[in-house]
């Protein structure tokens, strides 16, 4: 029995591990996503051949 529970207590602690892993890299995605956003919206903003629409 205490075999089969500590083999449960690894195989969750590296789960545990593995979704922190996912998390720190889905975090660095979504803040590289939005500097990207600010940057194409600034760029956006300053041209003068963009015609922004009004959407109703």
């Amino acid at each position: 029995m205490k075999g089969a529970e500590r083999r449960l207590r690894q195989e969750h602690a590296r789960e545990v591990r593995e979704l922190r892993s996912s998390i720190n890299v889905l975090a660095q995605q979504v803040q590289l996503l939005t500097l990207e956003n600010q940057r194409l919206s600034k760029a956006a903003d300053g041209s003068d051949r963009v015609t922004r629409i009004d959407r109703r």
